[in-house]
């Protein structure tokens, strides 16, 4: 899809501000005909306030100066040099898009933000925790399944599901450590449905195997992550660390240290490319792998006999080891 410099239309679904590895950002939907939107992605946080008026009111934009977006998660990028201003009558009315219903096992091929509409099974459930972001809301982790595979859905307040009920759930896909799953949002919709049938133990629908030897390995980087920000602080030997990005000073000995590795894995002569952080190295390993050189590292996956990696379809990130 072609992405004009210039666009006029409804803003819908604005998201709430985030922190990126560079600056703050936000996501909308653009809708751009009676019945076409665009998922667009905005690093110019004073832009918000109104595409949120905008939304509310149900009433036209016009957006100029918008480039294409390289993510599979947005279709245009809006920036400084953007300009957002009311327009006239665009033509058309405003139409929030629809939630289409999906099977669990098409939530794999999802983008992450997509709003999808799924009639499952509660299988399985964690207790509520409570989470404090700002503001404190208690979730619980459900794992929820349909003929074609389980996935976890973070449900918040106000939002229940009980064991072995059946539901209709309005979700955005979400993705954490390489794996996708459903999280429930202010908005959705939950209703109990018609009995849903998931066959006892199947599998969730993130995990996929490759069963083989490491026929090539690399550490690609090695890093701290920022107790304040969560952002990457390059290595050092220094007793204490400053973070480049939200400038925080810290103890080295008690940052949590990182490591990220591509490895090569021959699965019946298929060769596939999976990424792995330092936790599953070290399982793999059966060592503590932040305590290696890097060249130790790569030298002692390769020594491994047969391995079986489960990791995400979508992202290629190794999530567990087999025994």
């Amino acid at each position: 899809m072609e992405t004009p410099s210039e666009m006029s239309g409804y803003v819908h679904n604005v998201s709430p501000m985030k922190d990126g590895t560079k600056s703050k950002f936000f996501r909308f939907d653009f809708q751009t005909s009676e019945d076409e939107s665009r998922k667009g992605i905005c690093f110019s946080p004073q832009k918000r306030s109104f595409l949120c008026e905008k939304e509310q009111s149900s009433s036209p934009c016009k957006i100029s100066k918008v480039s294409r977006c390289s993510m599979r998660t947005s279709d245009f990028v809006v920036n400084e040099k953007s300009s957002v201003e009311s327009t006239a009558d665009v033509g058309f009315p405003a139409k929030r898009p629809s939630i289409r219903s999906v099977s669990v096992k098409d939530v794999s091929c999802l983008s992450v933000n997509d709003v999808v509409r799924v009639n499952v099974i509660s299988i399985d459930k964690t207790e509520k925790v409570t989470v404090n972001s700002g503001d404190e809301r208690e979730k619980t982790d459900v794992i929820v399944g349909d003929t074609s595979g389980a996935v976890r859905l973070c449900v918040w307040q106000p939002h229940v599901l009980e064991l072995g009920r059946s539901y209709g759930v309005d979700a955005k896909v979400k993705l954490f450590a390489g794996r996708r799953f459903l999280s429930t949002f202010p908005e959705s919709v939950v209703n109990e449905v018609g009995p849903i049938y998931a066959p006892d133990g199947i599998q969730q629908i993130d995990q996929v195997r490759a069963t083989g030897t490491i026929i090539a390995s690399q550490v690609l980087s090695r890093f701290y992550k920022c107790n304040s920000c969560k952002r990457k602080i390059d290595p050092t030997e220094t007793k204490f660390l400053c973070c480049p990005h939200c400038n925080m000073k810290q103890l080295r000995e008690r940052s949590k240290e990182e490591m990220i590795v591509k490895v090569v894995v021959d699965d019946h002569g298929k060769h596939v490319h999976l990424t792995c952080f330092s936790s599953i190295v070290s399982t793999i390993i059966g060592e503590d792998s932040l305590a290696m050189k890097s060249d130790d590292v790569e030298e002692k996956l390769l020594e491994q006999e047969e391995v079986e990696l489960m990791y995400d379809a979508f992202s290629n990130t190794v999530n567990s080891v087999g025994d």
